[in-house]
């Protein structure tokens, strides 16, 4: 990825909706094939080696590399041979117009077998439980999302910082401290949000708030819990808590944005 390559902005507000989920097999008959898809976007995880030219860039595609390429964005690959891919094609509501920023491509590196498991499960859900693979394929958005590159970082999170982000999610439920986040890691308080500010451009505070939130979010959208449940699930057991977390996150109570997703259906 060129240096001044700029980051592509995506509205991550909403969950995307899978129209369609799989496997691709591509340069047996072409050597150079262009793709325009004018309303959908599109994830590839990549098991070969080609070129891929989109946005102004020139990407060498790896194996083990995720590529996220905007809707109505013409797209050319130059293939060595036979080349199969996991690719998924999605439309987005960007009403709301919260964008984000990410990058076109990702090198994945060791991540790349568990991206492949999670995006298999977007194939297998797609038909059966199509709302379960829009949901599936957000989470996989919004891990990328928070993926930092840029003209002087070619690398994924630092291991200590993923470790600490994995250790958040697995405790959301919990009334976490930055101590406990950062006893787990190994490191100071300080040091850990340092790390923090460095790569996410956050507060291991607002990190926080921001992965209750938007769990409580994903709760409140594709289930059926209660809301009281939904606050403890999310490590917020008191209604009146939760409800003004909410509220200063979200602009909306959890009631009216249940009623909100109830009135879609």
């Amino acid at each position: 990825m060129p240096a001044s390559a700029p980051p592509i902005r995506i509205d991550l507000s909403r969950p995307p909706r899978v129209r369609f989920a799989g496997y691709g097999l591509q340069g047996t008959k072409h050597p150079v094939e262009r793709y325009l898809l004018p309303e959908l976007w599109a994830l590839h995880l990549y098991t070969y080696r080609a070129t891929l030219e989109v946005c102004g860039q020139e990407i060498a595609l790896e194996p083990g590399m995720i590529t996220l390429t905007p809707a109505n964005t013409p797209a050319t690959y130059r293939y060595r041979g036979a080349s199969e891919h996991l690719c998924a094609h999605f439309a987005l509501d960007d009403s709301a117009a919260d964008y984000r920023p990410t990058w076109i491509s990702h090198p994945l590196g060791e991540e790349a077998a568990a991206y492949r498991h999670r995006l298999e499960r977007v194939v297998q859900l797609q038909s059966a439980e199509p709302r379960h693979a829009d949901a599936v394929l957000w989470s996989i958005l919004w891990d990328l999302s928070n993926r930092r590159y840029g003209p002087d970082t070619a690398d994924a999170l630092p291991a200590a910082l993923t470790d600490a982000i994995g250790f958040i999610d697995s405790r959301i439920q919990q009334n976490i401290r930055v101590r406990d986040i950062a006893d787990h890691v190994g490191y100071s308080h300080n040091h850990l949000t340092r790390m923090f500010r460095e790569h996410l451009d956050t507060t291991v505070i607002a990190f926080l708030r921001t992965r209750r939130m938007e769990r409580a979010r994903h709760l409140l959208i594709h289930s059926s819990r209660p809301i009281g449940d939904i606050g403890r699930d999310v490590g917020l057991p008191d209604p009146q808590q939760f409800n003004k977390s909410f509220r200063m996150f979200f602009g909306k109570s959890p009631s009216a944005q249940r009623q909100a997703t109830d009135e879609q259906v």
